[in-house]
């Protein structure tokens, strides 16, 4: 299934914001966006996840704590096909305020 260039950028990712892989049960928070350069493709968006396996850990004594990188349009085509799920800061704060 192809996915447009609108579609991607209406995913909205905050720092703070939480995600979840359905693939592999582990749970991460958005903590910081990098941007790098790229020769042919101009800006290129990572975000920094902190993972954890708080959904179901493989050893309940040594929970899975790691941080890692993920390419920002990989992210969100992720979210879009149901892959990962996102629970967005913004919209909680939007839900709070009474919006």
């Amino acid at each position: 299934m192809n996915y447009s260039h609108d579609e991607i950028e209406k995913i909205i990712l905050n720092v703070g914001d939480i995600i979840v892989d359905h693939l592999t049960g582990y749970v991460g928070v958005l903590s910081i966006r990098d941007r790098h350069i790229d020769i042919t493709k101009g800006d290129v968006y990572f975000w920094e996840v902190r993972w954890s396996t708080a959904l179901f850990k493989r050893d309940k004594k040594k929970p899975l704590q790691v941080s890692g990188y993920i390419k920002e349009e990989t992210l969100k085509l992720s979210i879009l096909i149901g892959k990962t799920e996102l629970y967005s800061i913004e919209e909680e704060n939007e839900h709070s305020l009474g919006n």
